[in-house]
């Protein structure tokens, strides 16, 4: 991993944040600027989405500058998140909506993910945790075997960022085959 990508990681805590920015006009998420857990998954998903990729074509996501930037139009990346959460089973319940678009990877998340101390240990508050991975992770965390929930006094919510980790790591392999069983059902059938 280069020095510059663990700004953009969430195992990082995700310093440089999900920024949006303008692009021939257009609202964009860079790609230097998506989060290093979601590259790939992202770049699969847009190869199966060849429209998407055609510069000729009207349905064309990407966008470039003169300074050879380029640029995934905001509403596609808004539908790969639709998408990823669908794969990771989450939903919009118990997601904050506009008024948390300080967490929200849609809304250009310009917080990172930060990294809390709980008990002289590492965590991450689960309210401070990407809005699109919360119900997916809560979801996780129940169904984790090991122990990686905490509460403070107050009762917040936590992971440890042993579990958040591994969190991570379960939703790579999720979207990975999520991402594998698209590719193999677009292969024409052998020996057809």
């Amino acid at each position: 991993m280069a020095f510059q990508d663990k700004f953009r990681a969430f195992m990082f805590g995700l310093d440089a944040g999900v920024p949006a920015c303008e692009l021939a006009g257009e609202k964009v998420l860079l790609f230097r600027h998506v989060p290093l857990e979601l590259e790939s998954a992202l770049a699969r998903w847009l190869l199966l989405h060849e429209d998407l990729l055609h510069r000729d074509s009207a349905a064309c996501a990407l966008r470039f500058d003169e300074h050879d930037r380029m640029g995934l139009t905001w509403a596609v990346w808004g539908r790969f998140l639709d998408w990823m959460g669908a794969q990771l089973g989450g939903s919009s319940e118990g997601q904050g909506g506009p008024h948390d678009a300080a967490h929200a990877l849609r809304e250009g998340m310009p917080a990172r993910t930060p990294i809390s101390e709980l008990h002289d240990q590492p965590v991450l508050y689960l309210d401070a945790a990407p809005v699109e991975l919360r119900a997916a992770l809560r979801h996780w965390l129940d169904a984790s075997p090991e122990d990686f929930a905490r509460h403070d006094d107050c009762g917040r919510a936590a992971i440890t960022w042993e579990g958040w980790e591994a969190f991570l790591r379960s939703m790579k392999r999720t979207l990975s085959a999520a991402l594998d069983a698209l590719e193999q059902a677009r292969e024409p059938a052998s020996g057809a």
